[in-house]
C-alpha cells in the first residue's frame, strides 16, 4: 500500500467518510504526497498535456491576445501580467518570444506567476530566467497598476463536492472503505447544502458537482481585478453550470480509477462557468462568452497561422502541427469541453477572439 493511500484510510478509520472534495485536496495537494506538490505531472512524457506543450499556435494566440488587450487598456508603461499555474512555464515562454514583435509591450511586462508545485517551479525557473518573473504563493496586490490574467486548465484542478438525488432526497458522495479494505463510494447527509439542493428539481438519480474553493477563489480573483483596470482570459476543461458527474483521473494519459491510484493520478472535473460568469458580475466585472475552445482559436486566426506554417514545414514539422491542430480542435478531443471566456473591468473592452465583442447579458 502506498503512503497516502494508508493516510487516507487510517483518515477514513478514525473520523469516517470523508467527501470527495477531501478525498481530492488529500490526492492533489497533501503537502507530503499530494500530486500536485511534488510531480512534474505535464508534459508529454508524464500523466497529461496542456495546449501550450502541444501547440506553438496555441501559445502564438494568446501572445497576440495579450498584445491587443494591452492597447485596449491604454498601452500603460507597467503591465502586470499574472497566469495562474503555469505548468512549465511554456506559455510564458513563447508570449515574450512573441513580444519581441512589439518592443513597447515587451518593456511594460512584469510577469507574475503562483504556483505552488516545487518541481514546476524550478523548472519555471529554468525556463524563464532571463525574463522578468516574481512568483507567489497566492494571487499578490498589484496596488492599481493595470492587470492582464491568463488561466489555461487552472480551475479544473479545484476540489468538487457531488451530490446526488435519491427517493429519499439529496446525499453527498463520499468515500469509504468496504470489507475488503479498499476505497469505496458511499452515500451520506448533504449537510449544510440540502435546503440549496431541495430546492431543484431534478430527477432521481441526478448526480450535481459544487467546488467551494474554486468559487472562493474565484471571488479573490474578481475582488483583484475590480480594484485594477484588468482584463482576463480564462480557457479550461468546462461547460455552463453543475449538473451530472465530471470528475476524470488520468495517468500516463489513460483514464484511471481515482480510487485506486490516490496521489499517484491527475484528477480533474467540469469546470462550472456559469459560476465564473455570476461571481465576475457579483463584483461588477464584464463577461464575454464562454466560446468553444476552437470556435475562438479559430476566431483568432488559427487556419491562417497554420497555413502559413506549413508553408515551409518539412514532413516531421508537418505532422507535428497536423496532430497538434487536431488535439485543439476536434471534438472528440479537447474541441469537446475546452471553453473560453473574457473578463474585464472595462466594460467597452471587446476582446479579440469573442465575435462582436458584446458582452453577456
Amino acid at each position: 500500500m502506498d503512503k497516502l493511500s494508508h493516510k487516507i484510510k487510517s483518515n477514513i478509520r478514525r473520523e469516517g467518510p470523508i467527501t470527495l472534495a477531501t478525498f481530492m485536496q488529500i490526492c492533489l495537494f497533501d503537502e507530503q504526497y499530494g500530486y500536485y506538490r511534488h510531480q512534474l505531472a505535464v508534459g508529454r512524457d508524464e500523466d497529461f498535456i496542456t495546449a501550450p506543450e502541444m501547440s506553438q499556435i496555441f501559445n502564438e494566440i494568446i501572445a497576440f491576445w495579450l498584445i491587443d488587450s494591452w492597447q485596449k487598456l491604454g498601452e500603460p508603461k507597467i503591465l502586470n501580467l499574472l497566469e495562474l499555474g503555469p505548468g512549465r512555464g511554456t506559455l510564458l515562454y513563447h508570449i515574450w518570444r512573441v513580444s519581441n514583435l512589439r518592443p513597447s509591450f515587451q518593456q511594460a511586462l512584469r510577469i507574475h506567476i503562483v504556483e505552488k508545485n516545487q518541481s514546476l517551479q524550478l523548472l519555471q525557473q529554468n525556463t524563464l530566467k532571463e525574463l522578468p518573473v516574481f512568483w507567489h504563493n497566492q494571487l499578490p496586490d498589484f496596488q492599481d497598476q493595470v492587470l492582464l490574467v491568463v488561466g489555461n486548465e487552472f480551475f479544473d484542478v479545484f476540489p468538487i463536492h457531488q451530490y446526488q438525488k435519491t427517493a429519499t432526497g439529496w446525499f453527498e458522495r463520499a468515500i469509504s472503505i468496504d470489507e475488503s479494505g479498499n476505497l469505496c463510494w458511499v452515500l451520506q447527509p448533504a449537510g449544510l447544502h440540502t435546503m440549496i439542493l431541495s430546492n431543484l428539481s431534478y430527477p432521481n438519480e441526478t448526480i450535481v458537482e459544487y467546488s467551494p474553493s474554486g468559487h472562493g477563489y474565484m471571488v479573490a480573483l474578481s475582488s483583484l481585478m475590480r480594484k485594477n483596470q484588468s482584463a482576463a482570459l480564462i480557457i479550461d476543461y468546462g461547460r455552463w453550470g453543475m449538473v451530472g458527474p465530471s470528475l476524470h483521473a488520468l495517468k500516463q494519459h489513460k483514464s484511471v480509477d481515482p480510487l485506486v491510484f490516490p496521489g499517484l493520478c491527475d484528477m480533474t472535473a467540469l469546470v462550472d462557468f456559469s459560476m465564473i460568469d455570476q461571481v465576475a458580475k457579483s463584483h461588477q466585472l464584464v463577461s464575454w462568452g464562454p466560446v468553444s475552445q476552437p470556435e475562438w482559436l479559430i476566431n483568432m486566426g488559427f487556419n491562417q497561422r497554420m497555413s502559413m506554417l506549413l508553408a515551409t514545414a518539412n514532413a516531421a514539422q508537418r505532422d507535428t502541427l497536423l496532430r497538434a491542430a487536431d488535439w485543439l480542435l476536434s471534438p472528440q478531443k479537447m474541441g469537446k469541453n475546452f471553453q473560453a471566456i473574457a473578463i474585464s473591468s472595462e466594460a467597452d473592452f471587446s476582446p479579440a477572439g469573442f465575435v462582436g465583442g458584446v458582452p453577456q447579458s
